[in-house]
């Protein structure tokens, strides 16, 4: 994806390559990371994104459960009610594994300067390899301590977990976080750029992006 301009916040669908010899691109359309305003709270659409791929994929796994026709040699590896209990230790993994390692890998400073802001997690700053790290050690854990095969409970989550993944990029999207290096190629999105949304690696003088946007 082509980057472009220089705004602090948000995208604008209005930004055109100029350049005499720039290949085609798509606009990229504005949205508000805020769905609705409520006072002092904000209900956005990252927040929303986590609610329904939580539990729509509860759901789904549910009715991988209960469905006959997928355990015709052999009952399934957990019930109904061990999912219900299940999704609960993933809402936790996602959440604490996804703040943890955003820490980690990006803000490792907060540990030693600022420990109380790694709990503020209504600032911005989640991370999608430790929401995954905290959800493979959810079900590592909840299969040991309640004798459900791993493999098998891993083939369940397997198939649900493409739903949260959805929902998740639709919410980066929004948020204006899916940017990547020029490519000269016939379609991309020209993105703005600013300080606050330049990534290490991709341009010149770049930065990690700071946890400028609320993640819940």
């Amino acid at each position: 994806m082509a980057l472009r301009g220089s705004k602090a916040k948000g995208f604008s669908s209005n930004t055109r390559n100029t350049n005499a010899g720039a290949a085609k691109t798509v606009p990229f359309p504005e949205f508000d990371p805020v769905l609705v305003q409520l006072g002092p709270i904000a209900i956005r659409w990252y927040a929303l994104a986590y609610v329904a791929g939580i539990l729509l994929g509860w759901r789904y796994a549910v009715a991988i459960v209960r469905n006959p026709k997928l355990w015709a040699h052999r009952p399934p590896p957990v019930t109904s009610e061990q999912i219900d209990d299940f999704v609960l230790w993933v809402t936790l993994a996602i959440i604490i594994g996804g703040r943890l390692g955003h820490v980690i890998f990006y803000t490792p400073e907060l540990i030693w300067t600022e420990p109380l802001r790694i709990l503020q997690i209504w600032e911005g700053g989640m991370s999608f390899h430790g929401g995954a790290l905290g959800v493979l050690l959810a079900i590592l854990l909840f299969a040991r301590r309640n004798g459900i095969d791993l493999f098998r409970l891993g083939d369940i989550v397997t198939a649900v977990a493409p739903i949260g993944i959805f929902f998740g990029r639709v919410a980066n999207f929004i948020n204006g976080e899916l940017w990547g290096a020029p490519h000269g190629r016939p379609l991309g999105d020209p993105l703005l750029q600013s300080e606050d949304h330049r990534h290490a690696g991709l341009v010149p003088g770049g930065r990690r992006r700071p946890p400028s946007e609320p993640a819940l």
